[in-house]
Protein backbone atom coordinates (compact mmCIF):
# COMPACT_ATOMS: atom_id res chain seq x y z
CA UNK A 1 0.00 0.00 0.00
CA UNK A 2 1.24 3.44 -0.87
CA UNK A 3 0.17 6.70 0.74
CA UNK A 4 0.61 9.62 -1.65
CA UNK A 5 0.99 13.21 -0.50
CA UNK A 6 -0.92 16.26 -1.65
CA UNK A 7 -1.36 19.88 -0.56
CA UNK A 8 -4.28 22.29 -0.33
CA UNK A 9 -4.08 26.05 0.04
CA UNK A 10 -6.59 28.19 1.89
CA UNK A 11 -6.40 31.64 0.33
CA UNK A 12 -8.71 34.34 1.64
CA UNK A 13 -9.19 38.02 0.89
CA UNK A 14 -11.82 40.40 2.28
CA UNK A 15 -13.81 37.53 3.89
CA UNK A 16 -13.85 35.56 0.63
CA UNK A 17 -12.27 32.16 -0.10
CA UNK A 18 -10.59 31.42 -3.41
CA UNK A 19 -12.06 28.30 -5.05
CA UNK A 20 -11.50 26.61 -8.39
CA UNK A 21 -14.23 24.72 -10.22
CA UNK A 22 -12.96 21.37 -11.47
CA UNK A 23 -13.92 20.85 -15.11
CA UNK A 24 -11.73 17.92 -16.20
CA UNK A 25 -11.21 15.98 -12.99
CA UNK A 26 -11.87 12.25 -12.91
CA UNK A 27 -13.78 12.75 -9.67
CA UNK A 28 -16.08 15.56 -8.53
CA UNK A 29 -16.31 17.26 -11.92
CA UNK A 30 -17.91 20.72 -11.62
CA UNK A 31 -17.30 20.75 -7.86
CA UNK A 32 -15.38 23.60 -6.29
CA UNK A 33 -12.10 22.95 -4.54
CA UNK A 34 -9.15 24.64 -2.94
CA UNK A 35 -5.97 25.23 -4.90
CA UNK A 36 -4.36 21.83 -4.56
CA UNK A 37 -2.05 19.25 -6.08
CA UNK A 38 0.25 16.37 -5.47
CA UNK A 39 3.68 16.57 -3.91
CA UNK A 40 6.16 15.53 -6.57
CA UNK A 41 9.31 13.44 -6.15
CA UNK A 42 12.11 15.28 -4.31
CA UNK A 43 9.75 18.09 -3.31
CA UNK A 44 8.57 19.13 0.14
CA UNK A 45 4.90 19.93 0.84
CA UNK A 46 5.82 23.61 1.23
CA UNK A 47 7.55 23.62 -2.15
CA UNK A 48 4.54 21.84 -3.69
CA UNK A 49 2.13 24.41 -2.25
CA UNK A 50 4.18 27.31 -3.63
CA UNK A 51 4.47 25.61 -7.04
CA UNK A 52 0.76 24.71 -7.25
CA UNK A 53 -0.28 28.28 -6.40
CA UNK A 54 1.83 29.62 -9.24
CA UNK A 55 0.77 26.89 -11.71
CA UNK A 56 -2.96 27.11 -10.98
CA UNK A 57 -3.61 30.78 -10.17
CA UNK A 58 -0.43 32.65 -11.09
CA UNK A 59 0.50 34.04 -7.68
CA UNK A 60 3.94 33.99 -6.07
CA UNK A 61 4.20 32.91 -2.44
CA UNK A 62 7.31 33.08 -0.27
CA UNK A 63 7.93 30.17 2.13
CA UNK A 64 7.60 32.49 5.15
CA UNK A 65 4.12 33.55 3.99
CA UNK A 66 2.44 30.16 4.36
CA UNK A 67 1.92 27.81 7.29
CA UNK A 68 0.80 24.21 7.51
CA UNK A 69 -2.35 24.31 9.62
CA UNK A 70 -3.61 20.78 9.18
CA UNK A 71 -2.93 17.21 8.15
CA UNK A 72 -5.57 14.87 6.73
CA UNK A 73 -5.19 11.12 6.24
CA UNK A 74 -7.65 10.23 3.51
CA UNK A 75 -8.79 6.81 2.33
CA UNK A 76 -9.64 6.77 -1.36
CA UNK A 77 -9.92 2.97 -1.68
CA UNK A 78 -8.57 -0.09 0.15
CA UNK A 79 -5.44 0.19 -2.01
CA UNK A 80 -4.96 3.96 -1.96
CA UNK A 81 -4.57 6.42 0.87
CA UNK A 82 -3.52 10.06 0.70
CA UNK A 83 -1.79 12.33 3.18
CA UNK A 84 -2.81 15.95 2.73
CA UNK A 85 -1.04 18.99 4.14
CA UNK A 86 -3.31 22.03 4.41
CA UNK A 87 -1.62 25.40 4.14
CA UNK A 88 -2.93 28.82 5.07
CA UNK A 89 -1.58 31.57 2.82
CA UNK A 90 -0.85 34.80 4.70
CA UNK A 91 0.50 36.89 1.79
CA UNK A 92 1.32 36.64 -1.90
CA UNK A 93 2.29 38.79 -4.83
CA UNK A 94 0.53 39.03 -8.15
CA UNK A 95 -3.15 38.94 -9.03
CA UNK A 96 -4.85 35.56 -8.81
CA UNK A 97 -6.50 34.33 -12.01
CA UNK A 98 -7.50 31.00 -13.53
CA UNK A 99 -4.19 30.09 -15.13
CA UNK A 100 -5.43 26.64 -16.22
CA UNK A 101 -8.81 27.20 -17.90
CA UNK A 102 -8.49 23.79 -19.57
CA UNK A 103 -8.52 22.22 -16.07
CA UNK A 104 -10.66 24.62 -14.05
CA UNK A 105 -13.97 25.90 -15.36
CA UNK A 106 -13.68 29.03 -13.29
CA UNK A 107 -12.02 30.67 -10.31
CA UNK A 108 -14.27 32.37 -7.77
CA UNK A 109 -13.88 34.37 -4.58
CA UNK A 110 -16.76 32.88 -2.56
CA UNK A 111 -18.03 34.69 0.56
CA UNK A 112 -16.91 32.76 3.65
CA UNK A 113 -20.47 33.11 4.97
CA UNK A 114 -21.98 31.47 1.88
CA UNK A 115 -19.72 28.86 0.31
CA UNK A 116 -21.04 26.73 -2.56
CA UNK A 117 -22.70 23.45 -1.56
CA UNK A 118 -20.79 21.48 -4.19
CA UNK A 119 -17.31 21.61 -2.66
CA UNK A 120 -15.10 18.53 -3.00
CA UNK A 121 -16.03 16.55 0.16
CA UNK A 122 -12.47 16.20 1.46
CA UNK A 123 -11.87 19.93 0.89
CA UNK A 124 -15.08 20.77 2.77
CA UNK A 125 -13.80 18.52 5.58
CA UNK A 126 -10.45 20.34 5.55
CA UNK A 127 -12.20 23.72 5.82
CA UNK A 128 -14.34 22.44 8.70
CA UNK A 129 -11.28 21.15 10.57
CA UNK A 130 -9.52 24.48 10.01
CA UNK A 131 -12.55 26.33 11.37
CA UNK A 132 -12.54 24.10 14.47
CA UNK A 133 -8.74 24.47 14.76
CA UNK A 134 -8.27 20.69 14.59
CA UNK A 135 -4.81 19.98 13.21
CA UNK A 136 -5.13 16.26 12.34
CA UNK A 137 -8.10 14.38 10.94
CA UNK A 138 -8.99 11.21 9.06
CA UNK A 139 -11.45 11.14 6.18
CA UNK A 140 -13.12 8.36 4.23
CA UNK A 141 -12.55 5.53 6.67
Amino acid sequence: MLALAYVTLTITKDNHLLLLQRSTARFYTNYYGLVSGKVERNETPTQAAIREAHEEIGIVIKPQDIACIGIIYEKISPEKQLVGCSFLVHAWSGEAYNKEPEVHGQMVWAPLSKLPENIVPSHAHILEMQDKKIFYSEFGW
